[in-house]
C-alpha cells in the first residue's frame, strides 16, 4: 500500500518536549496556537524525517534545527521535488556561528547549512547580535529579527502543581524571598558552568545572613548528563550546610508555575540567545537578573559574567530594592 502525499500550508521542524528547553517550548506551544504540525527529530528516527520531508506537499517549511543532516535532505528536496517549497530557517542561539568542531567533519557540516540556509527565502534570529555573525559566514541573506515567545497555557498550571508535589509547595511556603533559575542540562561552555549553578550555590551561602529565610529553585531538566558534575554540586551543598536553602527540581517539568510564586529569576549564563524562561518571568512581574554574556531585553538587570563579587552586590541590591 503506498503512502500518501500529505498536504499542508505550513510545517515545523526541530525538537518538541521531552526534552524541554529554549526552542522545543517554543516550538511546542507556538504550534499548538497556530494550529502547525511539527516534524520531531528528536523523537524520530532519520528514516522517518528523510519520508516525511521528502513526501510532505508544504507551502513553507520552517526549520529550527541546526543539523547538517535535515540540511542535507531538504536540499535534496528543493532540487528534486516537482513542487515548489519555501523554506525558513530560525536560529535560537549561537551554535552554528561557533561550531569548535575541527576536520573533515567539521567543513562537511558547514558545506551543507551554508547550501541550505542560502536556499531560505527568510533566516530568523532570536538575538540582534546573530544578524552580523550570521552575515559574515553567510554573506547577503534576508534576515529579520524574531521574537520566540509564546505565552504558557495557564489552563494547566493547576495540574502542574499537583505534580510538583507537597515538598516543593512546602518549600515554597517556607522560604522568601525566593530566587528561580535552570538549566536543561549541566554543561559547559569555554570550560565554564554554562548556567553558572556553581556561581548560585556560593551565592546563597553569602546570602543566608542578611536574607535568612531566602530560597533557590534550580531546574534540570536532565540530570543525567554530567552526573559527575551535579553530585559534585550536591557535595558542594551539603558542605555549606544549604540543604534546605536549595531545592533541586530534577526531570521534564516547566519552570512558569513556580516562576509565578518566586521574588527573582536569575539567568547566569556564560553565553546566550533568547531565553524564553526570561520573557516567561518579565510576563509575569518578576524580576529579572542576567549575565551581561549578550544583549538582553528591556527590563533585565544585569551583573558581569561569571563574577560571584558581582553577582552578590546584584542581587542584594535587587532583592533590598524589592522589599523596600
Amino acid at each position: 500500500m503506498s503512502r500518501r502525499k500529505e498536504q499542508k500550508d505550513t510545517v515545523l521542524i526541530g525538537p518538541l518536549p521531552p526534552p524541554i528547553g529554549g526552542v522545543s517550548v517554543h516550538i511546542a506551544r507556538y504550534s499548538k496556537l497556530h494550529n502547525i504540525p511539527v516534524i520531531p527529530e528528536n523523537n524520530s528516527r532519520k528514516w522517518k524525517i528523510v519520508s516525511r520531508l521528502l513526501l510532505i506537499e508544504a507551502k513553507s517549511i520552517h526549520v529550527h534545527s541546526a543539523s547538517w543532516f535535515i540540511a542535507l535532505v531538504l536540499i535534496f528536496k528543493y532540487y528534486f521535488s516537482k513542487r515548489n517549497c519555501e523554506y525558513f530557517f530560525v536560529n535560537h542561539n549561537f551554535h552554528i556561528v561557533t561550531n569548535r568542531q575541527k576536520g573533515i567533519k567539521r567543513i562537511i557540516q558547514q558545506r551543507f547549512r551554508y547550501s541550505f540556509i542560502r536556499l531560505c527565502s527568510v533566516v530568523y534570529v532570536v538575538n540582534p547580535e546573530l544578524i552580523p555573525k550570521m552575515e559574515k559566514i553567510y554573506g547577503n541573506i534576508n534576515i529579520l529579527l524574531f521574537d520566540p515567545f509564546v505565552p504558557p497555557d495557564e489552563s494547566t498550571e493547576e495540574q502542574q502543581m499537583k505534580e510538583f508535589g507537597p515538598e516543593v509547595v512546602g518549600f515554597i511556603e517556607g522560604h522568601r524571598p525566593i530566587i528561580i533559575s535552570g538549566a536543561w542540562q549541566l554543561s559547559f561552555h569555554n570550560n565554564e558552568d554554562l548556567y553558572g549553578f556553581d556561581l548560585l550555590i556560593e551565592l546563597m551561602s553569602h546570602s543566608m545572613k542578611s536574607f535568612p529565610d531566602i530560597g533557590l529553585i534550580f531546574f534540570i531538566g536532565n540530570p543525567a548528563y554530567n552526573n559527575a558534575y551535579l553530585e559534585n554540586k550536591r557535595n558542594r551543598i551539603k558542605e555549606l550546610g544549604l540543604e534546605k536553602t536549595i531545592l533541586l527540581i530534577t526531570g521534564q517539568k516547566e519552570m512558569w508555575p513556580l516562576m509565578k510564586r518566586s521574588s527573582l529569576f536569575i539567568r547566569a549564563t556564560n553565553t546566550d540567545g533568547d531565553p524564553i524562561s526570561i520573557k516567561e518571568a518579565l510576563h509575569y512581574g518578576i524580576h529579572v537578573l542576567a549575565s551581561d554574556c549578550t544583549m538582553r531585553v528591556s527590563g533585565v538587570k544585569l551583573f558581569k559574567s561569571r563574577s560571584l563579587d558581582s553577582l552578590i552586590s546584584s542581587t542584594f541590591a535587587m532583592l533590598e530594592e524589592s522589599n523596600r
